[in-house]
């Protein structure tokens, strides 16, 4: 991603906004992005409010990390159903 970004004159940044943007409105990039973003959003919201309590043991880290990939997971998971959603609807509109 950072050589397609040099390669435009842009930024990684800049290179990650122009691809979203120019993307279909719930679309799957725009949607695995908003996936990502949530579930780091997600990560850092529980850092953040953890660490002010006390330094983090490697269990604790473990388990908000387990907590942001599921949250990606559950992502994952719309996005299949929906593929197979929409295919159960397309052969069947096939088959009519």
């Amino acid at each position: 991603m950072e050589e397609r970004a040099r390669g435009a004159g842009l930024t990684l940044s800049e290179r990650v906004r122009e691809v979203l943007l120019s993307a279909e409105p719930g679309s799957w990039p725009r949607r695995r992005f908003a996936v990502r973003v949530l579930a780091l959003r997600s990560l850092s919201l529980n850092l953040h409010f953890r660490s002010r309590q006390a330094p983090l043991t490697e269990a604790e880290m473990s388990v908000l990390i387990e907590r942001a990939d599921g949250v990606k997971m559950q992502g994952v998971r719309e996005r299949l159903e929906a593929n197979r959603a929409e295919s159960r609807k397309d052969a069947e509109e096939r088959r009519l």
